[in-house]
């Protein structure tokens, strides 16, 4: 029954049901609560795949009419203990039942690792009257037992063992009535990795944006109303590697001092080709190839005070840019390089001819010469990483667009080849990274 029926009222929980998160929902139930994702507003947030529903199973996701269901005046909310889970009553392994509508990735969290959400504990101290707003008070101070509380919370401890977790490490679970953290990462698995892996320093815009928690830029803006000042402490290294151009959107908004928008002229001396230039600079090609150079890679070539010597003589192409470690193309038969590798891989994957189609905005940086480093197996062996930035569209690189796209679309084709994008020690990782190729986005 839903709701108070006086007296009272038994909860039967069948086996396999003995979870924390499963009987708060039951519990839900029995004090007036039906599903959140039957509320008369749901299709605002959520859409229903009807065809993934399993059989017999549809009338869990029909929604109630105003006349029926009282909203108490809350918002929608996907943390509720009351609302199901992505894939619940599938037809099928990993058919979503429910996607989100701004964002089709977002992942609601199975009933039984959660807890009453924040909401979820106003309406019902709304409903009964109830004079607090929060949880009950802990008998002292917050604090976790162990000094491995916050290591064991990476874990997945707060949720795999909760019980145990929740009594001896309640400051880091968060259990003591602090409201959640806004301030997380897009992709939690992928994040950490390439957190280990150095990207925060490697690519720093990018994973600002994306992977706040794991780089530690949790603290947000610290702009001054009024004045010119840039975010993030990266933004002069992502201004040197060309970002102001590359990204300026994102750059002006937050790197305004760096990328010069608050009314300093901006300088008319760059290298069109910021990265690039920097290595052609390196291997000479300002004497080399002067031409061609100091009218593309300005900055690099020193010619910021305009020339100061008459007209050169030579190359007037690009430099071809030589791939790291190679001077030649490869020869027939060179071993191929191993691509990266998951935790816990042996053997990491071996990418096939990609067979993704590039987007309308999927170009060729060289596209004169991309088709003929095609022929030297450049997309597929050790210049694989650099021919998903300048080959993009003729080694089919392109790996959707929008939000749906995969973040390595270089090697997503062979994950999915060798069974990744289902294989349950690699399904969240694939999720976060190859959601095109995968078949992740709808």
């Amino acid at each position: 029954m839903v709701g108070a029926i006086g007296g009272e009222q038994i909860l039967n929980m069948g086996s396999g049901c003995q979870y924390v998160g499963l009987v708060l929902h039951e519990f839900g139930h029995a004090i007036g609560y039906f599903h959140e994702h039957n509320r008369p507003d749901r299709d605002d947030v959520v859409d229903i795949k009807w065809d993934n529903v399993q059989y017999g199973f549809k009338d869990a996701f029909y929604k109630y009419t105003f006349d029926e269901a009282d909203v108490q005046g809350f918002k929608y909310d996907l943390t509720s203990i009351m609302h199901y889970e992505n894939s619940a009553f599938t037809n099928g392994y990993c058919r979503p039942t429910m996607l989100v509508k701004n964002d089709p990735s977002y992942e609601v969290t199975p009933v039984y690792l959660r807890e009453f959400s924040p909401q979820d504990i106003q309406k019902i101290n709304k409903l009964y009257s109830c004079q607090t707003t929060q949880l009950p008070p802990t008998e002292c101070v917050c604090k976790d037992k162990y000094p491995k509380c916050p290591e064991w919370k990476t874990w997945g401890e707060c949720h795999q063992n909760m019980m145990w977790m929740t009594t001896n490490c309640p400051k880091s679970c968060r259990t003591c009535g602090e409201p959640p953290s806004d301030c997380q990462d897009v992709y939690p698995v992928a994040c950490e990795k390439w957190g280990k892996d150095g990207e925060c320093d490697n690519n720093p815009m990018w994973m600002i944006e994306h992977c706040k928690r794991t780089c530690k830029e949790c603290t947000g803006p610290t702009q001054l109303p009024g004045t010119c000042q840039d975010k993030y402490d990266k933004c002069p290294a992502m201004k040197t590697s060309g970002e102001c151009h590359k990204n300026m959107m994102w750059m002006n908004t937050n790197c305004p001092k760096s990328c010069r928008i608050c009314g300093e002229p901006p300088s008319d001396c760059q290298d069109l080709y910021p990265v690039a230039c920097e290595k052609w600079g390196k291997d000479s090609e300002c004497a080399k190839n002067p031409i061609w150079m100091n009218e593309n890679c300005k900055r690099t070539c020193k010619q910021c005070t305009g020339p100061t010597q008459p007209p050169l003589t030579g190359a007037t192409q690009p430099p071809i840019p030589p791939l790291p470690g190679t001077t030649q193309p490869p020869l027939p038969g060179t071993t191929q390089a191993p691509i990266p590798s998951l935790p816990g891989t042996t053997q990491p994957p071996q990418p096939p001819q990609p067979t993704t189609q590039p987007s309308g905005d999927c170009k060729d940086v060289y596209p004169d010469q991309c088709p003929t480093w095609k022929t030297y197996k450049w997309c597929e062996k050790d210049q694989v990483d650099y021919m998903a930035k300048v080959c993009k569209k003729t080694c089919g690189f392109c790996g959707g667009s929008g939000n749906c796209k995969d973040v390595y679309p270089q090697y997503c084709p062979g994950y999915k080849q060798n069974g990744m994008c289902t294989d349950p020690n690699y399904l969240d990782y694939c999720k976060d990274v190859c959601k095109y190729t995968c078949g992740y986005c709808s």
